[in-house]
């Protein structure tokens, strides 16, 4: 099976109405960058499974959005430094411990990549790479 880019496999895996186009109508209940770096999907059978570190191979992060009509999007920023407003995917309402404020993220960021020293040097195993991040996808949507 050729690779993907990571473009095609949310194409592929977002396919569908309504948030509900991954494998058998499992859709997206949320998603998360957890102290690793790492994407963690919740799938909303209740599926939790961690795609890994989401880099670029220039270091650059893909972050994770879902509009008010669950439509899954990435934006790749090299420094993000605002977490997207919670959008609740359930309908039973965005609570405080649902919602990461932007201290922690810039905490977590600095866990996560240390004090950036500003000679755009990348560690090997701190990049995941597209197609990586593709096959990733297709484990987690069955395709």
């Amino acid at each position: 099976m050729a690779d993907l880019s990571l473009r095609d496999a949310l194409l592929i895996a977002g396919s569908g109405s309504g948030g509900s186009g991954g494998k058998d109508g499992v859709g997206i209940a949320s998603l998360e960058i957890n102290d690793s770096g790492e994407l963690v999907v919740t799938l909303d059978n209740g599926r939790v499974k961690n795609l890994g570190r989401i880099v670029g191979a220039d270091g650059a992060v893909y972050v994770p959005h879902i509009d008010d009509k669950k439509v899954l999007s990435f934006t790749i920023e090299k420094a993000p430094d605002k977490v997207p407003d919670p959008v609740d995917l359930n309908g039973d309402g965005v609570k405080p411990s649902d919602v990461t404020t932007d201290e922690e993220v810039n905490e977590m960021l600095g866990e996560v990549f240390g004090e950036q020293s500003g000679d755009g040097t990348i560690d090997e195993n701190q990049v995941v790479t597209d197609a990586e991040v593709a096959e990733m996808l297709k484990e987690v949507f069955g395709r």
